[in-house]
């Protein structure tokens, strides 16, 4: 046996206290009693062995429920051996193609996500990430099992405020297979039991090179399975939009339709199934349940963890103490003679005397059945035990399995983040250690080593990356901002505070004066001559007031040597204090300000990110 809060095993320390009360309590009535000597009055007093059955059910009773709350645990789980969810992969085409046709192939493809997310909110269980590509794929975000974050991502790329997916020269706007092989690398690395691409496109690829094929095999290798959703129209094709114009090539509009032949090979060859959307909203997310509960029934083998999880055995020890509470309350210690003579009275006497025993023991059973399951600290525990015996992928898998219902994600993430550093996966450790630090209620303890290995983590990954450096600098910075640091830690920051800053120096860009860079051919050799008057002295030329007869005009200005005008006068340049003074605001205020700055970074991202660029395309790019 063992237990998951072995902690709350102290409460056994009491039974010796209300035995030694018990004891006392006899006592005194033994005192009072032989005050009464061979009175008659001896007969209304309390049955001894009744007394003595209650002391010792409420005594057994408190023994059960302190075995109980501290969670036993013995035999194997097989549910808990079994991960249910599964990890959904959605790869979505962010072509110029997908803007054909009205609505759009990009709307209904994010109405279809939705769904999905509304799917994933009520079965639970899932983690899904996203992913786009046009000429070239980006994970937009790593599996999770927020589907909030999946609503605001749709909602961003709805936006267009997502970043760029196009090549400067690009043999085709929609590679497929390239994104093929970037979801099957991230389904490898999640080590997910079981993971699945959805992959919604159009299949328009204007190269038609079988470019494909070698995402399609990397899938097959991996034994991935690759679910396709078609959206567009097969018969009639749809010129692709530019504002109000459509988009050329060679002088010619592009004309783009769906090509479910391209989409259903692709599922056909991965073991998927193709889901025809076309023009319609599909239920995306009721279909894939389908699917995936259709895959657990096929399967014969449940996948094991290579760590034993024990079952759950407190209702063994819950149940017999609920009894004996509830037997104590109910026992009578009053005569028999009592009950028999006037038994109505007696009996509301009893009842209303022992109601407040039942609802004790009633208020202890609900307390007890509402605490949270000891199986997530049993995970957490076992993990820990796993990373201290240096097998950190066992540990992951553990982590991984608490964190979808442990009330402190923070420390999950943390020691997620531990684990994939000491296998050297440094960029998903940096993911890790940022979500941890995410958490606002993190102790200051956990924030401030964070922040430690956070700045650990960015140096291995920078590989000479002045950005990854500055990143680096600024998280040991951090720690040491941090109330209460410990003297190793403080001086192991500083130490590596100062190997990231001469390494950022080293790798940040030099600035050069492009006067004398001989590699910019905009800048000439020789500065050109300035006009010189017949004294050898340079002329200055400034502008002279036009004749006032003439109409005033940019045309009727004549540039020619003279005096300054003594209408021009630049005054003296206004410098503007730079204070430490800090301007409160107002709660309104603030959030006039911050909403200003969101719209502001939002403009600049779009700036970054043009949706369509030329209305007429020299590559393939669609």
């Amino acid at each position: 046996m063992m237990f998951v809060n072995p902690h709350l095993l102290w409460v056994l320390v009491a039974l010796p206290l209300g035995v030694a009360f018990m004891l006392y309590a006899r006592w005194q009535r033994g005192r009072t009693l032989r005050e009464l000597g061979k009175s008659p009055h001896r007969q209304l007093a309390l049955d001894y062995r009744v007394r003595r059955l209650k002391d010792a059910c409420v005594l057994i009773a408190i023994t059960l429920l302190a075995i109980s709350s501290a969670g036993p645990q013995w035999g194997i789980d097989p549910d808990a051996q079994t991960r249910r969810g599964r990890d959904l992969l959605v790869l979505l085409d962010l072509s110029r193609s997908m803007d054909a046709e009205h609505p759009s192939r990009t709307a209904l493809a994010l109405r279809s996500l939705d769904d999905l997310a509304g799917e994933l909110d009520r079965h639970g269980g899932h983690r899904v990430a996203l992913a786009g590509f046009a000429s070239l794929p980006r994970l937009l975000f790593p599996f999770t099992h927020d589907t909030e974050h999946l609503r605001y991502v749709l909602k961003q790329i709805a936006e267009r405020d997502y970043p760029s997916l196009h090549t400067p020269e690009p043999v085709s706007g929609t590679r497929i297979g390239a994104a093929l092989k970037l979801a099957v690398d991230t389904c490898t690395q999640s080590r997910g039991p079981r993971p699945i691409i959805v992959l919604i496109s159009d299949g328009d690829d204007p190269a038609n090179d079988g470019e494909w094929q070698a995402g399609v095999e990397l899938a097959r290798a991996k034994n991935v399975t690759v679910h396709v959703v078609g959206v567009g129209d097969p018969i009639k094709g749809d010129t692709i939009p530019h504002g109000r114009e459509a988009l050329l090539f060679d002088d010619k509009p592009i004309v783009s339709k769906l090509t479910e032949t391209l989409l259903r090979t692709i599922a056909d060859q991965t073991g998927g199934t193709y889901l025809a959307a076309r023009t319609a909203e599909l239920p995306l997310g009721t279909l894939l349940l389908h699917l995936l509960d259709a895959d657990a029934r096929r399967e014969t083998m449940p996948t094991n963890s290579s760590v034993p999880v024990y079952e759950q055995q407190y209702a063994w020890f819950l149940l017999p103490a609920i009894l004996l509470l509830v037997l104590a309350s109910i026992l009578s210690e009053g005569p028999r003679s009592i009950a028999q003579t006037n038994p109505v009275p007696n009996l509301t006497m009893r009842l209303s005397k022992r109601f407040g025993a039942v609802a004790a023991s009633l208020l202890a059973m609900l307390c007890i059945s509402a605490a949270p399951g000891p199986e997530i600290e049993a995970l957490i525990r076992q993990g820990n035990d796993a990373f201290a015996q240096e097998k950190y992928e066992e540990a992951i898998q553990l982590y991984e399995q608490a964190e979808a219902k442990t009330k402190d994600p923070g420390l999950v993430a943390f020691n997620k983040a531990a684990c994939l550093y000491r296998l050297g996966k440094h960029r998903d450790a940096i993911v890790c250690f940022r979500q941890a630090l995410d958490d606002a209620e993190a102790p200051q303890t956990r924030r401030a080593r964070a922040w430690f290995d956070l700045g650990n983590a960015l140096m291995n990954d920078a590989h000479g990356r002045a950005d990854e450096l500055a990143d680096a600098v600024n998280a040991y910075r951090a720690c040491l901002a941090q109330p209460n640091l410990s003297e190793g830690l403080r001086s192991s920051a500083r130490h590596n505070l100062e190997i990231a800053q001469l390494r950022w120096l080293k790798a940040r860009p030099k600035e050069r004066d492009p006067k004398h860079d001989m590699k910019n051919p905009n800048v000439p050799k020789d500065p050109p001559d300035e006009p010189k008057n017949g004294a050898g002295k340079q002329d200055r030329y400034v502008p002279i007031e036009p004749d006032p007869t003439k109409k005033k005009s940019a045309d009727n200005i004549v540039w020619k040597p003279g005096k300054p005008s003594d209408k021009l006068q630049a005054g003296r340049v206004q410098v503007l204090p730079d204070t430490d003074a800090v301007r409160k605001l107002t709660s309104e205020d603030a959030e006039r300000t911050l909403d200003d700055l969101a719209r502001r970074i939002t403009a600049a991202r779009r700036n970054l990110h043009p949706p369509l660029g030329p209305d007429r395309l020299m590559t393939k790019d669609w």
